[in-house]
This record gives C-alpha cells, structure tokens and sequence, in this order.
C-alpha cells in the first residue's frame, strides 16, 4: 500500500499507540525461532541445573566465539557521499581468519582469550608482546574451531583459569550448538570434572547469550 504525502504522519496522529522505528533484516530462522515457550524452557532448565547442584554465580560461565579476518576492520568510519546510508566495508575475501573464545562468568569475571590461528607451525616472536599469561594461543589448518581443539580449550584454558569455587563444587558452562562441542571425549571431560553442560537452543544465542547483551552489542 502506498501512502499519499504526509499520509502517514495523519495515520500516526491517529493511532498514538503506534510510532515508526526503523526496522533492522533478520534472518528468517532467528526470527522464528523467537518463541516464548523456547525461551522460558531454556530459563527453566538453567535453574533447574543450577539448583540441582547448587552452583554459584563464580562457577557459572558462557563461552562466545569470534571469527576476524586479519587486518580487516569489522567496522570503520569511511569518506561517501553526503546522505548515504548503509555503507558497506567490503571484505576482499582473501584474507586469513583468526578465532577468538572468549569467556565471562554469571559474577562478571573473565579469563584470558584462546585464540585460534591458521597456521601449520607457531613461532614465538608472534606473541612477543603478550605475556604468557594474558591469552592462550593455538593453531589448525583452517583458523576455526573443531573438535580436538575445544577439548584443547576445556583441558588446558578453561580448567586452568576458571577453577571452582571449591574442590566439590560443580561449574555449569554454557554454550552454543556449535559441531566443535558434540564429542564424547568433550564430553566425558565434562563429567568427570564435574562441569554441567547447558547449550542455548538453535537461533536465540542473540537473545540469551549473555555477551551478546552488553550495552555496547556484541563481540567485535
């Protein structure tokens, strides 16, 4: 339906219950997936967990991965023409991609980042200007995330940074449905360390992963 000028503001006046925001594209799947019941089970099921096995607020922690094309800016300001909008920053396409995990706690800690590079070997004059302590860093042939190397993360980062309150406390680790996570051996690490596993449903990591709520947006 077309609006004759100035039609809409007279539509406005009249139904001021109503007001005119500027609609931002979401994928379809999300956006269906955006059921209350989806999200209350979710809410149901942390709680449940958590008093279950009586976790605190420091033993409880999300994991939020990154992908960022190296020397790539995600966003930047750019010279266009006077009232465009939506300026795109193209990517050229051939540029390496590194992964950052990053991890926050319920009580608002964080731990050291694991970053992921693409690389067949790793030389020490890279990380000359981190100390040893300020961030973990790992490599595969393609810069993401898989299997072996979250079982990697789980040994060797998270249980080394984020330790339980206590040696009979539980921790409770939340995370996406991401391939990289669905191992038995991930798995069984879990279990006998006494960690709980808790995976936000398809499509509402924007709406329940705790990082992707900070005032600033998300990640990157």
């Amino acid at each position: 339906m077309r609006l004759e000028r100035h039609g809409k503001d007279r539509f406005l006046k009249w139904h001021p219950e109503l007001a005119q925001e500027v609609a931002r594209p979401r994928n379809k799947d999300r956006a269906l997936a955006q059921e209350l019941v989806r999200i209350e089970s979710f809410f149901n099921r942390f709680s449940e967990v958590k008093s279950r096995f009586k976790i605190q607020e420091d033993d409880i922690w999300n994991s939020e991965e990154k992908g960022c094309a190296i020397g790539q800016a995600m966003r930047g300001k750019v010279f266009c023409r006077a009232g465009k909008r939506n300026t795109d920053l193209v990517q050229d396409g051939g540029r390496e991609w590194v992964t950052l995990v990053d991890m926050m706690s319920a009580a608002g800690k964080s731990i050291p980042p694991f970053f992921v590079y693409q690389a067949k070997c790793q030389l020490e004059s890279w990380h000359d200007y981190v100390e040893r302590d300020e961030a973990t860093f790992s490599i595969c042939s393609t810069g993401y995330m898989h299997k072996s190397l979250s079982l990697k993360w789980l040994e060797e980062h998270l249980s080394l940074y984020s330790p339980p309150c206590s040696p009979s406390a539980d921790r409770l680790l939340l995370l996406d449905n991401h391939t990289s996570y669905q191992d038995f051996d991930f798995y069984n690490y879990c279990w006998t360390h006494k960690i709980q596993l808790l995976f936000f449903p398809s499509h509402l990591t924007q709406i329940l992963q705790p990082p992707d709520q900070n005032p600033s947006g998300t990640i990157g």
